[in-house]
């Protein structure tokens, strides 16, 4: 191999390639590997400063020896102007026609050749030590991120085109495993994964109790913030806030646990992210690495599990479901609809850009970041009243409506904390301990609203009252949610005499 191709191999660059595009792929090699993003470790911040010193090396070659009309030229035809094994960030020296030297030239001489042994060595631990971050992250060398494309049915940014049937077995698509799967089912379930609100998140169709665990094959394209998603719990790469931490909320309750050093995906790299969730122990690992176990409860979850990129494209080779027990013989959850009478649910009307189906029999109310996602009413209705409704949120925000009051379920910032919001004049309250219910259950929520103030009921519990004079206020009543999907089996009025 020439050193053309092979500094175009380290600034992952094709010959025919422009000015402008090797110099960008050289400010992207920077941004990656820059030590500074590595201060808190120095094993990795010496590993990155030598790397970097091979970037910049194949940077100025290529600058200074293989730019031809503003454009990369092709290493074979280079092959025969090109200094032989030579690896330096300036061109080499014109060849000296005569057959003896001053006693400067000879001097230039032996300080040319002393600088061709430094940067040749210079490579050669450049390319040492990068194997050595390579091993210690357990990734493949870096290529071209897939570029993300877009959903025909939404327009919503997904990742590359699903390449499997849904409820293909992983072992026949030859996606590479960094350890064996602890579970004697594996299916992919990417081709039939669906978006579930406009904000992007990627979830799939089987509602899972534990144990089970999600495998990713995925490549960043930039350091975008990646979340994996399962009932109340989040596991996030590349926070935003702080891009090294790992943070991952509990399924349960959506609890945080930061976890330093441990939440850097790096760009341009396959990477495979496993999760497992167990009936007593969660943990995350990343291309056979550990970077987070915990201990708890988790027999009674039940979830959907999904991705999302928060901040930036994401590739998604494979999202593999890896179960006891094949998804096929997973039976559906009975419904057990509940009749009542006065029901308005079939009358009420979608607000905003609200996506309404049909759920067994139930309603789906599938809403954006946008309050405003809801069906709600034709009549305005003035205390004193009872909403009844029987309903369930596939993680978070349940939220109900009357006037410019709110009450929210599942608050997306504070899943325990309940959130009310005054009728009259929108005011806000939070009530800790009090906003949590169990994501995929069926809940029955009274809201009774009276001249004088007004009660909140969860499964005949009491949640919240209060004392205030609601007797003016005549409004439309509703049902919605926020980034979720609100599945509701009935939504009735009870009109007091």
């Amino acid at each position: 191999m020439n050193e053309i191709s092979r500094c175009c191999r380290v600034l992952n660059v094709k010959p025919g390639a422009s000015v402008e595009e090797v110099k960008q792929a050289y400010h992207d090699l920077v941004q990656i590997w820059h030590p500074d993003r590595f201060s808190e470790n120095e094993r990795l911040r010496n590993a990155t400063q030598e790397r970097l010193s091979e970037i910049n090396v194949a940077y100025e070659y290529l600058k200074n020896n293989a730019i031809q009309n503003g454009f990369l030229v092709d290493p074979a035809s280079a092959s025969t102007t090109e200094t032989a094994t030579e690896f330096t960030p300036s061109s080499s020296p014109a060849a000296s026609s005569q057959t003896s030297q001053s006693p400067g030239e000879e001097e230039r001489k032996e300080s040319h050749t002393a600088q061709k042994n430094f940067w040749g060595l210079v490579s050669i631990a450049s390319v040492i030590v990068g194997c050595g971050v390579l091993l210690y992250l357990k990734v493949h060398p870096a290529q071209k991120a897939v570029p993300a494309l877009a959903n025909a049915s939404n327009g919503v940014p997904h990742s590359n085109p699903p390449f499997s049937q849904p409820g293909t077995p992983i072992a026949k698509l030859g996606v590479p495993t960094a350890f064996p799967s602890s579970f004697a089912s594996s299916t992919d379930v990417l081709a039939g994964m669906a978006f579930t609100n406009e904000d992007g998140w990627l979830q799939s169709t089987n509602l899972l109790s534990p144990p089970f665990a999600m495998r990713l094959n995925v490549e960043l394209t930039n350091l975008a913030d990646v979340r994996l998603s399962y009932a109340l719990g989040l596991v996030i790469f590349n926070w935003s806030d702080r891009p090294k931490e790992l943070r991952v909320h509990d399924p349960r309750n959506s609890s945080i646990t930061p976890t330093a050093e441990e939440g850097l995906l790096l760009p341009g790299q396959p990477q495979e992210l496993y999760w497992e969730i167990t009936t007593n122990e969660m943990t995350v690992i990343v291309n056979g690495q550990t970077r987070f176990r915990a201990k708890g409860n988790y027999t009674v979850i039940k979830g959907f599990a999904g991705i999302k990129p928060h901040d930036g494209p994401v590739s998604v080779k494979a999202f593999v479901l890896e179960t006891p027990r094949s998804l096929d013989t997973t039976s559906p959850v009975p419904r057990n609809h509940v009749v009542v009478a006065d029901d308005m649910l079939s009358s009420m009307v979608p607000e905003k850009n609200v996506r309404v189906s049909n759920d067994n029999g139930a309603i789906g109310v599938t809403s954006g970041s946008d309050s405003s996602n809801r069906l709600m009413s034709a009549e305005k209705l003035q205390p004193p009243f009872i909403i009844h409704t029987r309903a369930k949120t596939d993680a978070r925000d349940l939220r109900l409506y009357w006037g410019a009051g709110m009450v929210i379920f599942n608050w997306e910032p504070n899943p325990q904390e309940l959130r009310v919001h005054d009728p009259l004049n929108g005011q806000q309250f939070g009530f800790p301990g009090k906003g949590l219910i169990s994501p995929n259950e069926w809940h029955e929520i009274t809201w009774d609203i009276e001249k004088t103030g007004m009660r909140l009921l969860v499964d005949g519990q009491l949640r919240f009252q209060n004392k205030k004079y609601y007797s003016l206020l005549a409004a439309p009543v509703g049902i919605g949610g926020y980034n979720s999907k609100v599945t509701v089996d009935y939504f009735s009025v009870e009109k007091e005499k």
